[in-house]
């Protein structure tokens, strides 16, 4: 059986590539309801946070899905799940520009990867989600550096943001530069419908979403004001 972009599994024999475009976070959105459900929770936000991109979703009671949509400029007729995709994810690269953070989307890529892989990677949501503390480096394995050694550079990481944060000069220190970093995408990813999710449990299928996602669920007012 194939998993399909509608969220449904098909037969091999009736397997069509235009019909599983988007089949990765649909089986998402699947399993982030399922388990809800498991935990007692019928309404959800599913977000669904990569290395390059985040897919929201929102579930009511019923899957939503739209029958035509544009797919990397492509548009195409078939069933989707209605997932709304950002591109910021773990590995997207933090900015500061026109006096205001940005995030992505280019990316860090898995090599050199984020500044705390130590093989010189610029900073990225992961370097703000260490810096602040959101992902602890004693639960990770010895594996970075250039000899795949060493364990993630916590204090190339704090030089790089406190850097940041001299380069801003707003009087802000380097975990609050990063904080307000790990925030700025968070405007961008409204819910697909207009339903109100203030009921909703926020639910994170994917690896590097919780930290992020905890931020979703904290945050209904402007999360209304931007899907308003």
């Amino acid at each position: 059986m194939f998993m399909q972009s509608s969220g449904g599994l098909t037969d091999a024999s009736l397997f069509q590539g235009k019909d599983a475009i988007l089949s990765g976070p649909a089986g998402g959105v699947v399993g982030a309801v399922e388990t809800s459900k498991m935990a007692g929770f019928e309404k959800l936000i599913g977000f669904d946070m990569g290395g390059t991109s985040t897919d929201v979703s929102h579930f009511d009671g019923e899957f939503e899905r739209a029958f035509e949509t544009e797919v990397a400029g492509v548009r195409m007729r078939a069933p989707m799940m209605m997932i709304h995709t950002v591109a910021a994810g773990g590995g997207s690269i933090l900015h500061y520009k026109d006096g205001r953070f940005q995030v992505g989307p280019d990316s860090a890529g898995a090599n050199p990867g984020p500044k705390c892989y130590r093989r010189g990677g610029p900073l990225t949501v992961t370097d703000a989600n260490v810096m602040t503390a959101k992902l602890n480096a004693d639960y990770f394995p010895k594996i970075f550096g250039p000899n795949q050694n060493e364990p993630l550079a916590i204090e190339e990481v704090k030089d790089a943001f406190n850097a940041l944060a001299a380069e801003i000069g707003d009087g802000r220190t380097g975990e609050e530069v990063a904080e307000a970093s790990r925030r700025s995408p968070l405007r961008t990813w409204p819910t697909p419908s207009r339903r109100s999710p203030f009921s909703a449990a926020t639910t994170s299928p994917s690896m590097p979403s919780p930290a992020s996602a905890v931020l979703v669920a904290r945050a209904p007012v402007w999360w209304r004001t931007a899907s308003a």
